[in-house]
């Protein structure tokens, strides 16, 4: 990936449909962060972006049985995530930028 990711307010992944989620991690010393991403639902798993990366990341975690499977997602455009979100019958607002 060498192309900058789409980055979107607070205000868009609300209108668009995606919920926040406030997440603890634990960084490489150990010490326990904060993480805001917002996710939308898909079938077995969901869309999500970490908002708290400098670049935001874009994945797809697809859940089945006990374990999870994450793919990182090159969406550069808002046309890109419109067709991931269209692609996997997610029902969202459509954002005119």
């Amino acid at each position: 990936m060498n192309m900058e990711q789409l980055q979107l307010t607070h205000k868009q992944f609300k209108i668009i449909g995606f919920t926040r989620e406030n997440v603890k991690k634990k960084d490489f010393r150990g010490d326990n962060k904060n993480e805001i991403v917002y996710s939308i639902p898909v079938i077995n798993g969901c869309i999500y972006c970490n908002y708290s990366e400098p670049i935001n990341k874009w994945y797809l975690k697809v859940t089945i049985g006990e374990v999870a499977n994450y793919m990182l997602l090159d969406i550069t455009n808002l046309p890109q995530l419109q067709l991931v979100l269209s692609t996997f019958r997610v029902n969202y607002t459509l954002l005119i930028a």
